[in-house]
């Protein structure tokens, strides 16, 4: 899978697309398959530094689908907006979310409204 990792803290230019291991689903976490990302000024931060050392992928707001659960809660397949707050990790295809943080998004509201 692709994400994009900060390995040093800085300008946009700072930001690199990577080849990654897909995460695997650890007890109640989801790996959600990424449609939509929420992009803002929390990234701002992880790009400048605060919060952790590189490598660090920054993204705290995910929509899309279960592709893998560790959770009672989900099953792949299952329509999700995910945040991860703590872990980041947002701007990847594939994402792993505590299950406390991963909600149900309805048929009727496309990915990019629920990431917002």
């Amino acid at each position: 899978m692709l994400k994009i990792v900060v390995n040093e803290f800085g300008p946009p230019e700072t930001l690199e697309v990577v080849e990654a291991d897909a995460p695997e689903p650890a007890d109640a976490h989801v790996v959600i398959r990424a449609e939509a990302i929420g992009v803002n000024f929390a990234d701002v931060w992880t790009r400048l530094g605060a919060g952790g050392e590189p490598p660090v992928t920054p993204g705290i707001e995910v929509a899309g689908t279960v592709d893998a659960s560790g959770s009672d809660r989900f099953a792949p397949g299952d329509r999700v907006v995910g945040t991860p707050f703590y872990t980041r990790g947002a701007y990847a295809q594939l994402v792993s979310v505590p299950e406390e943080l991963v909600f149900p998004v309805p048929e009727d509201v496309d990915f990019t409204l629920a990431a917002a």
